[in-house]
């Protein structure tokens, strides 16, 4: 029977034409498949006659069937039970949003016979998840956080930051973890409540495969699973040269894991698979006399004079001028320590990375803080992640080239990218998470080896107008460097050869989702500041179709001058991957533009796709699309 408050929704649903979230005590089914919470399509309902979204007062019911469901609002139920069947994955509209699930008093449960994953990609649970025992895997993505009962076989894959949290409960015990980018989160709530996992295992992702946890309060029971660099010292007979466990960081003073994310301190595994801090006084203090095994902590202002390796290093209330050396850290730990560097710096030299790093100390003024040129040792793929730079607050400005890095150096989430001069590095991704690339002044010319992630490029800095600025991708020739030199190609991307352009964030599934936007825009007095996405042959457009029907694209549909849009030319070659099982035949936007904007081809595409061009969408704006079709290994297209 339709309750009074049901027939309202009806009502409201006919008269203003908007999905009506129920107020009653109605229980709704997802149907299964791909679709967005609020089109009632998706749900069936135990209300006779009602139609409308679950909202608050209301329960909801998840059921074998692969599910795909995306909410573009927070929603509050009182109930959600999720079969743990199949894969069922909630997620926002995009890497960059976040939502709040709540489950009022704490009820919502996982049924069914097993074997499946549940995924929360940018999605918070307000209530605690019970009944995980038959879970196969949990994964938390981004800005997610979950508070789930004790499931010793549950695999818990953290994601680009995603949160596993203690709530109020000790002694939390779960299957293996997995680390994919991050730094992840596992919080204690504070600092006094416990987890143990079976085992540890990382795998790339956007940013550096990593874990931020409380000290003493997570164990790993497989110690052979955790990876130790260094020597043979232990914390109950310490020295100089305990190994390092590079994928834990450590939270500063109060023990806050929920807010920013940085560490001040080395992690190292004790003899009982506990996570623990590696004490400042067990280290050397200066680098003279220090090996590849040796940690050392600089605590006074230091000048080195010679080429120095070591284990770890760490920077605490003392400056260190380089000196024109090198530092090469076989654990890449290279970090500010307990003491902070404000008003100090680390400069005037390189430090070469044996192992990905993420630098979570010293980025908030890392113009002031750390003037190095990072580098990296035993890396040939570019799209290895390295080096993730983790923010205390404020904007990110740094004056550290990578010349001689290979691989990925991915931004603060949330924190732009600013352009400062001439950048010359053809081997080093820059990968945006959440954040713009942007200029601090006219005629910047930046060389990277790629461009990864999830932002928008622009040339509008602090509300200023700059102009002429230009980021080339991959390695430049004599005629490129003409090309830039005379202008010819001002205000632009351009992918040349050997450089990549991979839009989206690597997600649950290992496929990259979201988009790297490129709104055309011009100076006020028509001096255009940016005006075309330019590929060459021998560059690469990477995407991904997931199995849930995203993919990584380029979105160059925005513009900011009536009539006049940014040039997209299009040729070198076009890498598309899946990540599980997609439909036959669908077709998946990787370019978004205006009519119009399009010249040149791709050169080839991956077994297995076609390529369409100038597909109409829904708002206007047109397409290059790829569909699964058995086709041949190299394609020409127009």
């Amino acid at each position: 029977m339709t309750t009074v408050r049901a027939s309202i929704a009806i009502l409201a649903a006919i008269v203003f034409g908007v999905p009506a979230a129920m107020a009653d005590a109605a229980t709704y089914t997802w149907k299964g498949g791909v679709g967005s919470w609020n089109d009632s399509t998706m749900w069936a309902t135990t209300d006779a006659g009602a139609a409308g979204v679950p909202g608050e007062g209301s329960s909801v019911v998840v059921g074998d069937a692969d599910s795909f469901i995306e909410l573009s609002e927070s929603v509050t139920l009182d109930g959600l039970t999720v079969s743990s069947v199949g894969k069922h994955v909630f997620r926002t509209t995009g890497p960059s949003k976040n939502y709040t699930l709540k489950v009022n008093n704490n009820n919502a449960k996982l049924a069914g016979a097993g074997g499946g994953t549940l995924v929360f990609d940018n999605i918070t649970v307000d209530g605690k998840i019970t009944d995980l025992a038959n879970l196969k895997q949990l994964a938390i993505v981004g800005s997610g956080q979950v508070v789930p009962a004790n499931s010793g076989t549950t695999e818990i894959l953290l994601v680009d930051g995603g949160c596993l949290y203690s709530g109020w409960e000790n002694g939390k015990v779960f299957g293996k973890l997995i680390l994919q980018g991050g730094p992840g989160r596992v919080y204690s709530q504070n600092g006094v409540y416990s987890f143990s996992f079976s085992s540890l295992e990382t795998r790339p992702g956007s940013g550096v495969s990593s874990v931020l946890v409380n000290d003493g309060k997570v164990t790993i029971v497989d110690r052979n699973s955790v990876e130790m660099i260094g020597g043979t010292d232990t914390l109950d007979n310490p020295g100089s040269q305990i190994p390092v466990c590079p994928q834990f960081l450590l939270p500063g003073g109060n023990q806050s894991v929920m807010g920013v994310r940085y560490g001040h301190s080395l992690c190292t595994i004790d003899a009982n698979g506990v996570i623990r801090k590696i004490p400042q006084e067990t280290m050397l203090d200066s680098f003279e006399n220090a090996t590849a095994l040796d940690n050392v902590c600089i605590t006074n202002a230091t000048a080195l004079a010679s080429d120095a390796t070591v284990n770890a290093v760490l920077f605490s209330g003392a400056s260190c001028d380089l000196g024109g050396h090198t530092v090469t850290v076989k654990s890449g730990q290279f970090r500010e320590g307990s003491g902070g560097l404000f008003g100090k710096t680390v400069s005037n030299g390189w430090a070469r990375l044996c192992r990905p790093n993420v630098l979570a100390d010293g980025t908030n003024n890392t113009d002031v803080r750390m003037q190095v040129d990072f580098e990296t040792e035993g890396v040939s793929d570019v799209l290895t992640p390295m080096l993730v730079h983790e923010d205390q607050g404020g904007g990110w400005a740094v004056k550290s080239k990578y010349a001689g890095f290979t691989g990925i150096f991915s931004t603060p989430m949330g924190k732009p990218y600013y352009l400062q001069s001439s950048f010359e590095a053809p081997k080093a991704v820059l990968e945006l998470r959440n954040s713009n690339l942007s200029s601090q002044n006219s005629a910047r010319k930046a060389n990277f080896g790629g461009l990864a992630g999830d932002g928008e490029i622009n040339f509008i800095w602090n509300g200023a107008n700059k102009w002429n600025c230009n980021v080339w991708l991959g390695e430049m020739s004599d005629d490129d460097v003409a090309l830039v030199t005379n202008g010819t190609v001002n205000c632009s991307v351009m992918v040349g050869n050997k450089g990549v352009f991979a839009p989206g964030l690597v997600g649950y599934d290992g496929g990259r989702r979201g988009s790297i936007r490129m709104p055309y825009m011009e100076h006020a007095f028509n001096v255009m500041m940016l005006r075309a996405f330019l590929m060459q042959e021998g560059g690469t457009f990477m995407t991904s179709i997931n199995s849930d029907g995203t993919c990584g694209c380029l979105d160059a549909s925005g513009t900011k001058v009536e009539g006049k849009y940014l040039s997209v030319s299009l040729a070198g070659a076009l890498s598309v991957t899946t990540g599980g099982k997609v439909a036959f035949g669908a077709p998946y936007p990787i370019i978004k533009y205006h009519e119009g904007m399009r010249t040149g081809k791709f050169a080839s595409v991956t077994q297995g796709f076609r390529v369409q061009y100038d597909v109409q969408q829904e708002d206007g704006s047109y397409a290059v699309v790829v569909s699964r079709k058995n086709v041949g290994t190299r394609i020409s297209l127009r």
